[in-house]
């Protein structure tokens, strides 16, 4: 069986430690509305809609096309954000696939021109 990798609107950087704020980060493609997949139709009461998941907000979206998750592939977030000490996703597989049958998998990758990454 194929493992389909589901991510579901969300990103959410915090910067500052002591004060944390959040930013909740769109993804920048979605292609797939899972609320038209089987029993999809528990997902309707979420989209579109902010939500808060173990004290942290997330804004889950419909696009223009009624896409709700990005659906197998790979997709870059951009942060653009200084100062960002943590993210946060909400990221599934499809059929409830665990390590090591799943291939979903997050990397975060920082880049810094003359300011060291910490």
């Amino acid at each position: 069986m194929k493992t389909q990798i589901l991510a579901a609107l969300l990103l959410v950087a915090e910067a500052g430690v002591a004060d944390a704020s959040y930013t909740t980060l769109a993804l920048p493609s979605l292609n797939a509305d899972i609320r038209t997949w089987t029993d999809g139709a528990s997902y309707d009461s979420l989209f579109p809609g902010a939500h808060t998941f173990n004290g942290v907000p997330f804004e889950l979206a419909v696009d223009g096309d009624g896409n709700t998750a990005f659906h197998n592939g790979e997709i870059d977030i951009p942060v653009n954000i200084f100062g960002v000490t943590q993210a946060f996703t909400l990221i599934n597989t499809a059929y409830g696939a665990t390590a090591p049958t799943s291939a979903t998998s997050v990397s975060a990758v920082a880049w810094a021109t003359s300011i060291p990454w910490i």
